[in-house]
C-alpha cells in the first residue's frame, strides 16, 4: 500500500494539472470591435474545434458536453474573454478531463 504523501501527490498531479490547449475564434467575434461578439453559441465553438483539428491533423469526435481527440484524450470547452495588449478578445479554453481510477 502507498503511503498518503504518495497517493497525494499522484491524485494532484492527475486532478489539476491537465493538458490544455487554445482555439481562437474568427475575426467576427473578438471583442469589443467584432458586430457578432455577443451570438457565441455551440454551433460556433463546434464548428472552431472542427476548424483547428483539421488544420493539425487530429481525429475528433464530440460527446456529450466533450470532445475527444485521436480517440484518447477527452477534453471539455469554454468560452473565454482575454486581455491584454495583443489579444482583445473571446477564445475557446479546451482542458483535458482527468479520467478517474481506482478508488479514492
Amino acid at each position: 500500500m502507498e503511503n498518503r504523501s504518495e497517493w497525494l501527490k499522484k491524485w494532484f498531479w492527475k486532478k489539476f494539472v491537465r493538458k490544455g490547449f487554445s482555439v481562437e475564434l474568427d475575426a467576427e467575434y473578438t471583442f469589443p470591435f467584432g458586430k457578432d461578439s455577443g451570438k457565441i453559441d455551440a454551433a460556433v465553438i463546434r464548428t472552431a474545434i472542427e476548424k483547428y483539428c483539421a488544420s493539425s491533423g487530429d481525429r475528433l469526435e464530440f460527446l456529450a458536453g466533450t470532445f475527444r481527440l485521436n480517440g484518447k484524450e477527452t477534453y471539455t470547452a469554454r468560452v473565454s474573454l482575454g486581455y491584454s495588449r495583443l489579444n482583445q478578445g473571446y477564445y475557446i479554453k479546451c482542458q483535458q478531463i482527468a479520467e478517474e481510477s481506482g478508488t479514492v
